[in-house]
This record gives C-alpha cells, sequence and structure tokens, in this order.
C-alpha cells in the first residue's frame, strides 16, 4: 500500500513538472492583425435622429396644447386657428 502511494505521489510530481512552459520554437513572422469593430454609422445617426425627433414632437405637442387653450378662450382669433393647423401639420407629418 505504501509503494502505491509512494509512486502516485511521484507520478504527480513528474507530470506537474512537465507541464512548465518553454520557449517558443519561432517568432512569429507576419505582423498581427488587428480586429477592429465595424460601426454602423446609419443606426447611431438613426438613433440621434430619433431622439431628435422625439424632443421635436414634444415640444411641438406642448406648443400645440397652449394653442388650443388660447383657442378655448377667443375660438374666433384667426391668427391662432392658422397656427394651430400649420402646428397640427406639422405634427402629422414630423411625428408619425
Amino acid at each position: 500500500m505504501t509503494r502505491i502511494l509512494v509512486l502516485a505521489v511521484a507520478l504527480l510530481l513528474i507530470v506537474s513538472c512537465e507541464d512548465a512552459p518553454g520557449p517558443t520554437a519561432q517568432a512569429p513572422t507576419a505582423p498581427v492583425a488587428v480586429v477592429v469593430p465595424i460601426i454602423d454609422a446609419r443606426a447611431i445617426l438613426s438613433q440621434a435622429a430619433a431622439q431628435k425627433r422625439t424632443r421635436v414632437c414634444t415640444s411641438y405637442l406642448r406648443e400645440r396644447s397652449k394653442l388650443q387653450v388660447s383657442l378655448a378662450r377667443t375660438p374666433n382669433d384667426t391668427t391662432v386657428q392658422r397656427k394651430a393647423v400649420a402646428l397640427a401639420s406639422i405634427i402629422t407629418d414630423a411625428c408619425n
């Protein structure tokens, strides 16, 4: 039993000593290729455009609600009516 134990320990020591890495045989001759991530500029620009469009639409909707309050106070004001119609068409075109 002790012989088997001694042989097992000796075998483990021999195996563990052989795992040490040795020097490389050859130096690389070609330059290492650098991997550059591909960034889709169109996706970034479309995200930026969507954020701007959201901000613009929010601003237009806020302005439209102010115009609706003004129209409720003075329903015969043609200037406010024209602004409301123009803003409604802008919102329909840009925000939908």
